[in-house]
């Protein structure tokens, strides 16, 4: 019984990450250094996706979402990569070589290890 719980729990955790990772992102845009246009563009992409993956973490935690779930020919995590990808390349057109937004692979590696553990465990 303690294994559903365990795993919303898990989800909960990688939204928070992501959200932090995000509040990060934004206090870094509103710093002193002077941004270009490719820099603004690439931070409004990096917080969109950064926030697609919050709402995603935050469906699967509450249950509305489950990253199994088939979209086509792709499940909903096979999905969630576009945002990842979208979010760490955007974020290299920040001034003074941003990476905090490599702290979105933490979670992203937790939700791939949900993703592959089975939903009930196997009996004994």
């Amino acid at each position: 019984m303690a294994a559903p719980q365990s795993r919303t729990h898990l989800y909960w955790a990688c939204a928070v990450l992501s959200a932090l990772t995000l509040l990060f992102l934004l206090a870094k845009v509103t710093g002193p250094a002077t941004f270009n246009t490719l820099a603004w563009t690439g931070a409004a992409l990096a917080a969109l996706s950064t926030l697609a993956l919050v709402t995603l973490y935050t469906a699967c935690a509450l249950g509305r979402a489950h990253l199994s779930t088939p979209v086509g020919r792709f499940t909903l995590f096979q999905l969630s990569v576009a945002p990842l990808v979208i979010a760490l390349a955007s974020a290299a057109t920040l001034p003074d070589h941003y990476t905090g937004t490599l702290a979105l692979l933490l979670p992203w590696g937790i939700t791939y290890w949900l993703h592959n553990l089975p939903e009930k465990p196997a009996d004994q």
